[in-house]
């Protein structure tokens, strides 16, 4: 290969290397559960859904990220109806609250869920913490449904390019928590 087409090689790399923030051995923009968390909510089939799962995301940069959209990945038999973006509320004690696991945020978490933001265009500063609530129902006649893994669309403010994180936060909706399957 001449000098010149090793130059081109060269920058090409350099290029295409800079703007993917979330390449292979690259540092993760986002925190995200990594498989070790998950959440299991018994509800009989047929009865009241969706059912809210807070998803906990931080930005593991110096940067805006910009989150874009969630989908559901290594899912079987649920369907998602919508996602919001939870900052966490300042809690008398100092800590802070969040979204878990819920029927009906706005009657059992109300000051939570007053704060809810949409997901599309929401801007995660440096550092900050927040929960993405996914809405899941069980497609119709599913006794038990199950997503191991959610991808978090998002772009670093100021690049255009749309990158994609993967967290592995186990959820199950089914009728009964406590029976394995078999």
């Amino acid at each position: 290969m001449t000098r010149w087409r090793w130059a081109v090689v060269l920058v090409t790399s350099l290029c295409t290397t800079s703007l993917c923030t979330a390449c292979a051995g690259a540092p993760a923009v986002l925190t995200l559960p990594d498989g070790t968390a998950g959440s299991c909510m018994s509800v009989a089939v047929g009865g009241p859904e969706p059912y809210w799962f807070g998803i906990p995301v931080t930005n593991a940069t110096d940067r805006v990220v910009v989150l874009e959209q969630v989908q559901l990945a290594a899912s079987e038999g649920l369907e998602l109806r919508d996602a919001v973006v939870i900052p966490p509320l300042q809690a008398e004690d100092g800590g802070t609250l969040g979204i878990g696991v819920v029927r009906d945020p706005a009657n059992t978490e109300p000051e939570v869920w007053a704060g809810r933001q949409q997901l599309t265009g929401f801007r995660l500063r440096p550092g900050q913490h927040v929960d993405v609530a996914v809405a899941l129902t069980r497609g119709p006649g599913v006794k038990t449904g199950d997503a191991q893994e959610q991808v978090i669309s998002y772009h670093v403010d100021g690049e255009g390019a749309s990158q994609r994180e993967t967290s592995r936060y186990a959820i199950t909706l089914t009728d009964d928590c406590h029976v394995q399957p078999g």
